[in-house]
């Protein structure tokens, strides 16, 4: 075992206000990086350079059905945003947040939960607004592209100072001041340009790729359409309710119950049992075994949780990794085409292995891996689009959820009891075509991002 030591003045403790030798050896080394290898470097927070920084409104915020997009935290992972999640304000209220109201190209930053994570605010995204635990940057483009900034602030080098710098006894969380004294190492103007290029590309992708999953849905709801009226208030006769059958509200509500009662009648509905080959979820390996980012070794497997899907695909950059000698007791195999599907905590989201994830990631128990026959009546990208729809995942996964202590769960058994409803053939044909190419280009954003940060952890070595 290799001790090291370094010298430092009592000046740069005091300053400092606490004793923390991680953040005295990485100043250390960022220093001799910074001299050895010839870079200007400025900081995240000097003047010339950071245009805007803020966070949203601290107070708790009251989410109407209809409105203007509001993103939190747990949204925004490295390099992504996720669409999926459904929360807006009213306009008055995104009128008074006029700070932190978004606009195209705003970069987002994370301080607390997955923090440090850093993205892009995309072309037409639309009115929006963030809360406290996100921070909007604008920045000078004339000193470096928010383009390169983004894969920066995302690379090993800045995951380190964070690392380093982080405060907070029970929750870490990031700071003003200690965003703003981020190192940034300006890079030659060629290593710019190719990583500018790199990401503008992995934003188009990625854009075209979403674009599809809508327009699936649309082509979808032409021709499933389903109108009923919600009933807050209803009664169940006695005699209804059969043996073994969950005695909850939701199990009948009418809502849930007519939508698959018609679903049956309108359509050629198919049971899931029927079509899947199997389906498996993953199990809880234990927090002694996990590690982070800057921890892991090449090999460790990524831990895939429910917040862990994001856009419909499994995020291979978690918060938490587990060791490739544990992992193998833990593996549930992962195809491309395989359908997962969530049954703990957040219920309902659905995603599919692309070619990129096969076997290389750990699913916890609440994630479902399913996989269909060879000869199913219907495609895994079908399958996929239509669990996607609220009316047939979401309706059918909150009947038969149930509240564990404090948890909700939906076991796995009520999954196989799930109705699919068959569209015309060329319907169908037309939706799995559309979201085959969706995940096409979703495996082609994967490989472009782990070959920006290859290049970035290569050009910054630490």
């Amino acid at each position: 075992m290799t001790v090291k030591t370094i010298s430092i003045n009592s000046s740069k403790i005091l300053s400092d206000n606490r004793l923390s030798p991680k953040v005295f050896i990485i100043n250390d080394y960022l220093d001799k990086f910074e001299k050895k290898n010839n870079f200007k470097c400025i900081r995240f927070g000097d003047p010339e350079f950071l245009h805007k920084m803020t966070d949203g409104e601290h107070a708790g915020q009251t989410f109407v059905k209809q409105g203007i997009k509001f993103i939190k935290n747990s949204d925004v992972r490295d390099f992504n945003i996720d669409l999926s999640e459904d929360f807006y304000i009213s306009e008055e209220k995104h009128k008074m947040l006029k700070r932190s109201a978004l606009k195209d190209g705003d970069i987002l930053f994370t301080t607390i939960g997955h923090l440090g994570s850093a993205a892009l605010v995309p072309k037409n995204f639309g009115e929006a607004n963030i809360n406290q635990n996100l921070v909007l940057v604008r920045i000078n483009e004339k000193i470096l592209s928010k383009h390169f900034l983004v894969p920066y602030l995302n690379s090993r080098i800045v995951k380190k100072q964070i690392y380093a710098i982080l405060t907070g006894n029970i929750h870490s969380i990031l700071t003003y001041p200690k965003i703003k004294s981020i190192r940034i190492f300006l890079p030659s103007k060629s290593f710019h340009k190719k990583i500018v290029e790199l990401y503008e590309k992995f934003i188009k992708i990625e854009k075209e790729s979403n674009d599809l999953i809508s327009k699936s849905i649309e082509l979808f709801y032409e021709k499933f359409s389903i109108s009923e009226k919600k009933q807050k208030i209803f009664e169940v006769n006695s005699n209804l309710i059969k043996n073994g059958e969950l005695w909850t509200p939701k199990n009948f509500f009418p809502l849930y119950k007519n939508t698959i009662s018609k679903i049956k009648k309108n359509y050629e509905g198919v049971f899931l049992k029927t079509e899947i080959e199997n389906i498996m979820n993953g199990e809880e390996p234990g927090s002694k075994y996990y590690t982070n980012y800057l921890e892991k070794d090449k090999n460790d497997l990524p831990f895939i949780r429910t917040s862990d899907l994001i856009n419909h695909q499994i995020d291979l950059f978690p918060d938490n990794f587990i060791p490739d000698n544990i992992a193998k007791d833990f593996v549930v195999d992962l195809k491309q085409g395989d359908i997962l599907f969530t049954k703990d905590g957040k219920i309902g989201s659905t995603g599919m292995i692309v070619k990129e994830d096969e076997d290389k990631a750990i699913l916890s128990a609440g994630v479902s891996r399913i996989r269909l026959k060879k000869n199913s009546k219907i495609t895994p990208e079908y399958l996929f689009l239509a669990l996607t729809v609220k009316e047939i995942g979401f309706y059918q996964a909150d009947r038969k959820t149930v509240v564990a202590s404090t948890l909700p769960h939906l076991k796995e058994s009520e999954i196989l009891n799930f109705v699919i409803p068959q569209l015309d053939e060329n319907t169908s044909k037309k939706i799995s075509k559309l979201i085959k190419n969706s995940f096409e280009k979703k495996n082609e954003c994967k490989i472009l991002i782990k070959d920006i940060r290859k290049l970035m952890d290569n050009y910054y070595p630490i």
